[in-house]
């Protein structure tokens, strides 16, 4: 903002148009955000499809009969790239002997998506009882996390035309 309004009145004291100025500051702040809205929403289709893919390893791991903490631990080697990080702190938590549940909620919060909301209110029901069944469950649960990114992908694609029509009228406009 500072920098739009600095421009704004730059382009005023140069032209003394007051609307030219306010033309300025509003391509200054709404180019940007006008221009990478593809690249931020694909972001947000990556990490949920890095969710779904993470989910699948978990559930191929946990029918080998391994437990819950060691089945996460083993899947933080072969993590896919956007959500290392998370699962990093989801593992190192878990090797501090944080209580499990109390870990997978903080791993809910670090990853901030309803899809891993999904897939840590599985995991939690699956960390108190410590039953059978959770391979099967975050297999079904990781194809709700895939139907979301093709829903997704779909929404995108139809937002990318009204979006295109707009940078162009935008740019013929400037």
């Amino acid at each position: 903002w500072p920098i739009a309004l600095a421009a704004g009145a730059l382009v005023w004291a140069i032209s003394r148009w007051p609307v030219a100025g306010a033309l300025t500051v509003t391509a200054v702040v709404g180019l940007p955000v006008l221009l990478s809205t593809t690249r931020a929403a694909q972001a947000r289709i990556t990490r949920v499809e890095a969710i779904e893919e993470w989910t699948r390893r978990l559930s191929d791991v946990l029918t080998s009969g391994t437990g819950l903490e060691q089945a996460i631990t083993t899947t933080a080697r072969s993590c896919p790239a956007p959500l290392r990080t998370e699962v990093g702190a989801l593992v190192a938590r878990l090797a501090a002997r944080w209580p499990t549940e109390r870990a997978l909620r903080a791993f809910a919060s670090d990853l901030h998506d309803p899809a891993g909301d999904l897939v840590v209110a599985a995991l939690m029901l699956a960390a108190h009882r410590r039953g059978p069944g959770l391979a099967s469950v975050l297999a079904g649960v990781a194809g709700s996390v895939g139907e979301d990114v093709a829903a997704r992908r779909r929404i995108e694609a139809e937002r990318a035309r009204p979006r295109t029509t707009a940078k162009a009228v935008t740019v013929i406009t400037l």
